[in-house]
């Protein structure tokens, strides 16, 4: 049931093979059913679950010194966590995973570790490590003939090239992995391959080719009960119409992403969702709901960027893609004529980094020494005692209006 993408049924029978693994105290099935379990969840896009069940077969397979096991667990545990924006963990887990399929010499599960790697330093914006990661294991799929793992990896190059503004090749590795799907009749897959032709498109600006791709997405996300992908291709309609300037049908499409994301707590859609709401209402005029739905997303992003724990560099990568909320947000503030709020965001956004590395290198045991970005009354404050002048300025090049005049 599972292989036919019945996932309900799937958890239906492994939740039974699970009970009855554990009355006859069969440690081997406990953990096979374990295993069911915590894809089919994945698949379903409830990832807690899904790591819940990965941890609990990860301790049976190490306790029965399984190794195969112990890489399908942590191979859960690394696409769970990748999901969920815990990047951190997602790439402890994935490393290993692809250390295991090394010592047992599985080219297939080392393929597909080192796609998750590229996933990963993906959303963490490091897109030449992703790049390098994705190409090796296109290069294993290709070299033992896995099609589906061929096709996954030439997604998810498309995505990195995408990114780094490269469209055309996103085009090209995107109807690749299209082709391989639909020759294979994985329905996710080209769903997910659809949904990145439709973005493709949306960066070059063709938003008619754009929502066509997308609602093809979306139609086979809504037939298999994809939530992550449907998610993904309302948020993706959402941003198409407001370029389009419909700002209510924007609206409505970013609600939906975000009702989605929270469901599945899937932090980086719901960061996405409220960032894109916020630019939303910010040209529909609503700018009172605009700052509070670009606050929100700030507060995401935050979040997501301790879970980095001490990796500066990953922060820094990752706050590249976060950056553009700091500064719609900055422009909200300047439209309400309140231009020291817009300067307090811009210094936030400046100083997270530095104030991340400060709590980190002077803070003495578990209470931090300092939880916040100084605000603009603390910097007055500093200047005054340190008989300074400072000159605070933010540049934002997005062309935007107020009250109607178009500013930059």
């Amino acid at each position: 049931y599972h292989s036919l993408g019945n996932y309900a049924k799937a958890i239906e029978y492994a939740q039974q093979w699970l009970a009855l693994a554990r009355e006859i105290k069969d440690r081997k099935d406990e953990g096979l059913a374990l295993v069911i379990l915590g894809a089919a969840y994945h698949s379903l896009g409830n990832h807690t679950k899904a790591i819940e069940y990965a941890q609990q077969w990860l301790a049976i397979a190490r306790e029965m010194k399984n190794r195969f096991g112990e890489k399908a667990a942590l191979g859960i545990l690394g696409i769970a966590y990748n999901s969920l924006g815990n990047y951190a963990k997602a790439i402890e887990y994935s490393q290993q995973w692809l250390a295991i399929a090394r010592s047992i010499k599985d080219r297939e599960g080392e393929g597909v570790a080192l796609g998750l790697l590229g996933i990963a330093y993906q959303f963490l914006g490091n897109y030449t490590q992703a790049i390098e990661y994705l190409d090796l294991s296109l290069a294993i799929a290709r070299e033992i003939k896995n099609r589906q793992g061929e096709g996954n990896a030439l997604g998810n190059l498309g995505t990195a090239y995408r990114f780094l503004g490269n469209y055309a090749r996103s085009i090209e590795y995107a109807q690749l992995s299209l082709a391989i799907f639909r020759e294979i009749k994985d329905r996710k897959e080209e769903g997910n391959a659809l949904g990145n032709l439709g973005t493709a498109y949306l960066y070059l600006d063709n938003y008619a080719k754009a929502i066509e791709y997308l609602q093809l997405s979306l139609a086979i996300a809504r037939e298999i009960k994809n939530r992550q992908g449907e998610g993904n291709v309302l948020g993706n309609l959402g941003i198409a119409y407001l370029n389009l300037g419909n700002s209510a049908k924007a609206i409505e499409y970013a609600q939906q992403t975000l009702a989605i994301a929270r469901e599945i707590k899937n932090s980086l859609g719901e960061g996405g969702a409220l960032h894109n709401l916020g630019a939303a209402f910010l040209k529909a005029g609503n700018l009172t709901e605009a700052d509070k739905m670009l606050v929100n997303a700030i507060q995401v992003w935050e979040l997501m960027r301790q879970m980095l724990g001490s990796n500066d560099a990953n922060k820094v990568s990752i706050f590249e893609g976060q950056a553009r909320t700091y500064r719609t947000l900055q422009q909200v503030r300047v439209a309400q004529n309140n231009p020291i709020a817009a300067l307090e965001i811009a210094e936030r956004g400046r100083a997270r980094a530095f104030v991340d590395l400060l709590t980190e290198r002077l803070s003495s045991g578990s209470t931090p020494l300092i939880t916040a970005a100084p605000d603009p009354d603390r910097i007055r404050q500093i200047a005054k005692s340190q008989k300074a002048t400072l000159v605070q300025y933010s540049i934002v090049y997005d062309d935007f209006q107020i009250q109607g005049k178009s500013e930059s």
